[in-house]
């Protein structure tokens, strides 16, 4: 099943066993900050080569470079939309990403709520 959003994309609407979770975890002050996918690393040049907001990788907790890269990143994977994915992914950094602290978790289903109510 799914819904059209603004004559931009598909948005599919998911339930039960299709569930999927983004995690973060910084380990240091200066970097070392992982991103997982449904327990594996969610590969950050993905995301660059729709738009390089920043090459050194991902990152959260403030208004940023690296957090515009995360959010682009999450669009991108959980609706597979890269038109979606550019238009929305600032204001997806501002109300999530920048907010984050040091461990975060959000599922698939949350993101795609959050753009179908944009």
């Amino acid at each position: 099943m799914s819904e059209e959003k603004d004559g931009l994309a598909q948005v599919p609407i998911l339930a039960g066993d299709n569930l999927v979770w983004y995690r973060g975890i910084k380990l240091t002050e200066v970097g070392g900050q992982i991103v997982t996918r449904n327990g594996e690393r969610l590969d950050h040049k993905v995301s660059v080569k729709l738009l390089n907001h920043s090459p050194d990788g991902f990152q959260w907790g403030y208004s940023g470079s690296g957090p515009a890269q995360l959010a682009l990143a999450l669009l991108l994977d959980a609706t597979g939309d890269k038109n979606l994915a550019l238009k929305y992914h600032q204001h997806f950094k501002n109300e999530y990403v920048a907010g984050w602290g040091e461990r975060w978790e959000i599922s698939r289903d949350e993101i795609l709520e959050w753009v179908r109510e944009w």
